[in-house]
């Protein structure tokens, strides 16, 4: 699966690296797969999609979005959203519950 997920990356021009904390292009511990970096996807696919150029790239585009966020993001959301729910206690982590649920269900739709 982790391929999968690289393969997509490189197909949209993403780069999964952390911004923070001088980690310049690297991972740090988290895996290319880790829900967050999925979630900066697919956020960088619906640029792509809404900058598209014509009806075909569009088109292009929201399929492998829909099928990357099927495949992946969509197949293990609610885990990662049930332990979520169970240790937030800030009002930006149970914020994110919702918004988490709603990227990950337009994606499919």
């Amino acid at each position: 699966m982790t391929s999968q997920v690289e393969a997509l990356y490189a197909t949209v021009g993403f780069q999964p690296a952390l911004s923070t904390g001088g980690l310049g292009n690297k991972l740090g511990n988290l895996p290319p797969d880790h829900i967050g970096f999925e979630l900066r996807c697919i956020a960088h696919v619906a640029a792509l999609v809404a900058g598209a150029p014509n009806a075909r790239e569009y088109e292009h585009l929201v399929a492998l979005l829909r099928q990357f966020a099927i495949n992946h993001s969509a197949r293990f959301a609610e885990q990662v959203l049930a332990g979520v729910t169970e240790h937030a206690r800030t009002a930006v982590y149970q914020a994110l519950l919702g918004l988490m649920r709603g990227v990950v269900r337009d994606a499919v739709a």
